[in-house]
């Protein structure tokens, strides 16, 4: 009942990453990825970056379907090392735009990135000392 808005949602999301593909998945949850050209591919052929770009793009997918179905929205997104692992500066760019162009949610990430400061709104920093995590 669901899939088409979720397949759609997922497109969308894609074209805001610039990922040239289009993904479908199917009732049985088997998933179809297809370049710009036709061609149908496997997740193997991207690379660590991109594949992290899609996997981003299901999670917000995901994310946006449980709020069309339920008629509810989630107001918290907490994201862990999203940004530190194989997004590289052009991918951590277009996250960031995606994350600020979501409405009346509040975005916490943890990061271990330094050069992230100067891309963000607002952050805080915390250390390790003597086993315990501390405000600095």
């Amino acid at each position: 009942k669901y899939l088409p808005e979720f397949n759609r949602t997922l497109n969308a999301y894609l074209r805001e990453m610039e990922m040239d593909v289009t993904i479908e998945v199917s009732p049985n949850y088997d998933t179809s990825i297809q370049k710009r050209n036709g061609e149908k591919v496997g997740i193997q052929v991207f690379s660590a970056g991109e594949r992290a770009r899609i996997d981003l793009c299901f999670l917000f997918a995901w994310r946006h379907l449980s709020a069309f179905s339920n008629n509810s929205n989630c107001s918290f997104i907490f994201l862990d090392e999203v940004f530190d692992n194989v997004l590289d500066d052009e991918g951590i760019d277009l996250m960031l735009k995606l994350l600020y162009n979501l409405k009346d949610v509040k975005i916490f990430y943890v990061s271990h990135r330094k050069d992230l400061s100067e891309k963000i709104k607002s952050s805080v920093s915390l250390s390790k000392v003597d086993g315990f995590t501390r405000l600095m």
